[in-house]
Formats: structure tokens, sequence, C-alpha cells
């Protein structure tokens, strides 16, 4: 994907063509490859998570524009700790059924359970990742062969490691 004013190109790697999509006018700082060829990616300062499907049809229909799948903006939990925000970094498992979104102004990190029929992508929150004390997220990963479901690897500021293991069971 390369990003050119308010356009950016995602390449055909078969062909070496490149398709012209509509962006949002901003420094893309996040962006990760799905199934069924569908990329997520979040513009800097913005708090929402936009997608692009390689076929050009998105919720039923053709478009070349970005769609804005998720809208994280900054909320206070119950707890008084916030989440949310202008998007950092994020990542999704390899199956497509986790999204992991790491941000610039707060400490926690939402997963999201993603599910793809057909052309529709649907975003649902699943929970939400802390650090111990004051740690901070630095950056994640899911691995990429874990069998049992999805394992999200956070790296924290103390140097921790952290494997966050979500396993898939009957009732997924």
């Amino acid at each position: 994907m390369l990003m050119i004013n308010v356009f950016c190109r995602v390449w055909d790697t078969q062909q070496w063509t490149p398709e012209r999509w509509c962006a949002r006018g901003c420094r893309v700082v996040a962006a990760c490859w799905g199934p069924k060829d569908m990329v997520l990616f979040a513009a800097k300062s913005e708090p929402i998570v936009y997608a692009l499907s390689n076929s050009g049809i998105m919720n039923g229909a053709k478009t070349t524009k970005a769609q804005p799948v998720v809208d994280v903006t900054k909320v206070e939990l119950p707890s008084g700790e916030a989440v949310g925000g202008p998007i950092l970094d994020m990542c999704w498992d390899p199956t497509g059924s986790y999204l992991a979104v790491m941000y610039e102004e707060t400490h926690l990190i939402s997963v999201f359970c993603t599910t793809q029929m057909m052309m529709q992508l649907s975003v649902t929150p699943c929970c939400f990742i802390s650090g111990i004390d004051n740690e901070v997220p630095t950056t994640m990963t899911f691995q990429q062969n874990f069998t049992e479901g999805a394992c999200l690897s956070i790296a924290w500021s103390s140097g921790r490691i952290q494997h966050f293991p979500i396993i898939y069971t009957d009732n997924y």
C-alpha cells in the first residue's frame, strides 16, 4: 500500500498494477491485511479504523473509497480509566477473527471480534488489555500459527512481554 496525497495505491502483486483508492488525506499510521484481500488502516490523529477491499466491493456496493468500520473515540470506563482516541497501531489475527488496537493517548489495548460474511465486515468489542502499574504498550502482534485460537503478544514499556491467548471454544 502506498499513500500519495488523498489517494493510496493498493498493488496487485500478480500483475504489478495499482488500484487507486481515495483515502482521508492524512498520513497512515497503522495498516494490516486480513483474509479475503481486505486491508484495515488508521490515519494520523483519527479514532477511526477504515477498510479497503481488494475486490472493490464493501457492504454490498462497488466502492473506491475507504469505508469506516469502527469508531474508537476516547471514552471513560466505569472504572474511571480512559480508552480509545487516535490510533497508534493495530494488528489483525491471521484468521480475521480478532483486531487489536493501541492508542496514542490511552494505555489500554482494545480487542475487537471481527467477522466477514460476503462483503460485510462486522466489528464488535471483545475486551481490554492493560499493563501492570503504569506500563504503556509499545508494540504488539498476533502469533501466526496458534492453532487453538489467537494469541496476541504485547511488548510493554517496562520491557515485559505478555502473551494474551484467546482460545476458541465450541460456543465461538
